[in-house]
């Protein structure tokens, strides 16, 4: 018996490490012969242990429950530092411990309270935490980074200090790309229909010509260095040919370089013509996760609305080869747990992050070509299964009549769906869409089910949909996506010329701008932002019966142009494809504004 038990082991050992091996791919970063200069610029955090999480995390969940008669009542930055913040003492070693040990190299600080953040040179950097910096080139892209030698020591505190410290964030992270799928235009498109601002605003019930119109509202596209930034010309253009009113961005955060922008422009042509007129931010993060939720969470008077199209394996958070990331010493849950908490600090001043829940399926990049289907098929998504953010689905458009008086962007070759007629949705799959992709949606590997979405996954849990065994997900977990919108076959004007994108990237902004024009409403009736969106979209579906445009056929088993094995299947309900389905915003709108 006792030999039979080894041998088991032995192949479950082995089936493990013939996963690794098999989901392994080459580095897409190559580290440079030349070393950094000296003076050269880097930014990095100590990103500082917490206390109290728990309490937070039971006052966040109480404000943003509709049912609560604390509703929508907001906290500030200083209520929630000083419910998790270590003693101010804490931080101001850290900085004086950096002014001390770079007293001759230029540099800031900034003291978040839980965090300290330093911007400074290569040489401060290698000094003070012993450690080497080295160039690193993008094998695809040709961008460049400087970041710590990942093949050296890690990056280290003094001794006293230690004890604070949870990870040094930023100085080993590589930037994160995100893969384009859009093209110029070069031949008359396949008889299909093609999808404007004015399809997405017909299909959500949304009125012609909705537009923000108080001064308080606000929304941000957020994109991760060194992403591109939109060129203003284009979204001109846009707005002009695709018959909207144009909306310039009014602030900027971070890095504005412009170019590689097939995927910025495609966040701010459609979140500043379904969410128009509202006050729009464009940041861009340097770092992860956890950098942007801390970046969010420290910005004076941030955005309300913020869409983020970027997601990665959750199980890979940390590693650098196949995502560009590095944990710094610390695991994958250990991260994603720090980050969690960083973004339920900024949901609890009142903010909405609406991310995207990618285009590989359920199995996802890491399964792209479906080698792991025996051994580790599905994959969830980082940061969309974060139980502090709202993940959107991608669905496609199917039906329905072509747009009355189509404007100018339609009338090359391109027939746009009016989104009436009989028009529906089913999700993103390879055999219904324009680039052959699959929507992701799945259950977190890490975060417990919140209570707010218990009854609609165990739902679904009991239906008769398409459910993988349960040894291939954690059904006690934390479900996603929460809602969808249009994904595929998206028009937009990059570079001065039409092109045709697609994907989670598209459905994201659409549903941030259906979530400002909500704002929209209750600012104007002297109520809160809706902020931490989750629990009020569960709640809709009781209490505001016909708030979704429920899309009840499809699967994600699919990834880019292939299907695997396993997957979820949607059905008259939840379903871990579309979310609760699409927004009925008329709907939505008589619920959000019957609350407090």
């Amino acid at each position: 018996m006792k030999r039979v038990l080894l041998f088991l082991s032995l192949v479950v050992v082995l089936l493990a490490l013939t996963a690794e091996a098999r989901r392994a791919r080459p580095p897409a970063w190559k580290v440079l012969a030349s070393t950094p200069k000296h003076n050269a610029r880097t930014t990095f955090t100590f990103a500082l242990k917490q206390k109290n999480e728990k309490v937070l995390e039971a006052l966040v969940l109480e404000i943003s429950d509709p049912d609560s008669p604390k509703y929508s009542q907001w906290l500030t930055k200083e209520e929630i530092l000083n419910i998790v913040a270590p003693e101010p003492e804490v931080p101001l070693k850290f900085v004086r411990w950096v002014e001390e040990e770079c007293a001759a190299f230029p540099k800031h600080i900034e003291n978040y309270g839980d965090a300290v953040k330093v911007t400074t040179t290569v040489a401060c950097a290698e000094k003070l935490l012993k450690i080497k910096m080295a160039v690193y080139q993008h094998k695809k892209s040709g961008v460049k980074a400087v970041r710590r030698f990942l093949d050296g020591a890690l990056p280290s505190v003094r001794a006293d200090l230690q004890q604070y410290l949870e990870f040094v964030s930023g100085i080993s992270q590589l930037p994160v790309l995100r893969q384009e799928k859009n093209a110029p235009v070069k031949a008359p498109a396949p008889a299909l229909d093609f999808v404007i601002p004015a399809t997405a605003r017909a299909l959500y019930s949304i009125p012609a010509g909705a537009r923000s119109t108080s001064s308080l509202n606000s929304q941000s596209a957020i994109e991760f260095s060194p992403e591109g930034a939109p060129m203003i010309s284009d979204m001109v253009q846009f707005a002009q040919q695709a018959g909207e009113t144009f909306t310039n961005i009014s602030k900027i955060v971070g890095p504005f370089d412009v170019g590689n922008n097939g995927e910025s422009i495609l966040d701010v042509e459609y979140l500043t013509t379904i969410g128009s007129g509202a006050f729009t931010w464009y940041i861009t993060i340097e770092g992860w996760v956890y950098d942007f939720a801390l970046t969010l969470f420290n910005t004076p008077n941030p955005p309300f609305v913020n869409s983020v199209s970027y997601g990665w394996p959750e199980e890979d958070q940390c590693n650098s080869g196949v995502l560009n990331n590095n944990c710094t010493g610390i695991t994958v849950p250990q991260y994603v747990a720090k980050a969690n908490n960083e973004l339920m600090k900024a949901t609890g001043l009142g903010l909405s992050i609406l991310v995207a829940s990618q285009d590989e399926g359920a199995p996802s990049e890491a399964n792209e070509g479906c080698e792991l289907d025996d051994t580790h098929p599905l994959w969830p998504i980082y940061p969309s299964a974060s139980p502090w953010v709202t993940a959107v689905s991608g669905t496609t458009l199917i039906g329905g009549s072509a747009v009355n008086n189509p404007p100018a962007i339609c009338q090359e070759g391109y027939t746009c769906g009016s989104g009436s007629g009989g028009a529906i949705e089913h999700p993103c799959m390879p055999n219904e869409t324009y680039y052959q992709w699959t929507t992701g949606g799945g259950f977190s590997k890490y975060a417990p089910r919140p209570s707010w979405q218990s009854a609609a996954v165990n739902s679904y849990l009991s239906s008769s949909s398409l459910i993988p065994p349960t040894q291939w997900f954690m059904q006690n977990n934390r479900g996603y996506p929460d809602i969808s919108a249009l994904g595929s076959r998206i028009l937009t004007i990059q570079s001065g010329s039409l092109a045709v994108t697609a994907g989670t990237s598209a459905a994201t902004p659409i549903i941030a701008g259906v979530i400002t024009l909500l704002n929209d409403a209750r600012l104007r009736q002297g109520k809160k932002q809706l902020g931490f969106l989750n629990p009020m979209l569960y709640r809709a579906v009781t209490a505001k019966p016909g708030s979704y445009n429920v899309i009840n056929a499809g699967n994600n088993k699919g990834t880019i142009g292939t299907t695997c094995e396993y997957g979820y299947g949607c059905w008259n309900g939840w379903s871990p494809v579309t979310g609760l389905g699409s927004p009925v915003y008329s709907q939505l709108l008589a619920y959000v504004l019957s609350l407090p």
